[in-house]
């Protein structure tokens, strides 16, 4: 989530949400598969394997990453579909783990605003879906429910994404304009506010009258 405003106090905690959303389905999901009676011989030991497997790329990944390479587009790419394969080994491994697979829901939003978030929740829904799904029971009438769905997901939380951010964007555009005109009329303001001493004035009348000498009424004597 890449722009050129600084993120907004909504934006950070999002965002620290993203970060920790994979991490809580995949506990939600080993606490679960683990808490089942049903565990077919050697299930459990997969499970945990497979777990250790996808906490190991989460870490690696993405969290002991730098900040700087973190936000790389690469990088991005490859947490993201790293956490889909795992979400979809696990997922086929036991049906519990479709709650992992919904993290990736929550990564798309790092693509966004690109054309890339609607192929993030695009792959998400497939692997979702598609680890769920009995294929040997599937009807063209399933599939085509399936795909439906798929599609009404991808341009609900890919759209809303994206519009979150754009919305987000103009905001703050419409503030730095107000701000920016409240800062010229004060300083415009400043321009026309008249000086508080006051100018001296002058008395052209007593000026002129002391300047030159008086003449004289009296008659001079003639000889």
């Amino acid at each position: 989530m890449n722009g050129p405003f600084p993120p907004s106090v909504w934006e950070r905690r999002f965002e620290r949400v993203i970060e920790i959303v994979p991490y809580l389905t995949l506990a939600t999901s080993l606490v679960i598969s683990l808490a089942s009676p049903e565990q077919p011989p050697g299930g459990i030991p997969r499970t945990l394997a497979l777990t250790a497997l996808a906490l190991v790329w989460i870490l690696g990944a993405r969290t002991l990453l730098p900040a700087a390479v973190r936000g790389r587009r690469v990088a991005v790419t490859a947490h993201f579909l790293g956490v889909l394969a795992t979400a979809a080994l696990l997922a086929f491994h036991d049906p519990i783990f479709v709650i992992y697979c919904i993290s990736g829901f929550f990564l798309a939003a790092h693509f966004a605003p690109s054309k890339w978030t609607f192929a993030a929740v695009t792959a998400t829904s497939f692997v979702l879906y598609g680890s769920t799904l009995d294929w040997s029971q599937a009807t063209i009438q399933l599939i085509a429910f399936y795909l439906a769905i798929i599609a009404v997901q991808t341009v609900a939380i890919g759209g809303g994404s994206i519009a979150g951010i754009k919305i987000e964007d103009r905001q703050r555009i419409y503030q730095k304009a107000v701000s920016d005109l409240q800062t010229a009329l004060e300083e415009n303001a400043d321009l026309h506010t008249p000086n508080s001493s006051p100018r001296p004035t002058r008395r052209a009348s007593s000026t002129n009258a002391s300047a030159w000498p008086a003449r004289s009424t009296t008659p001079s004597p003639r000889a």
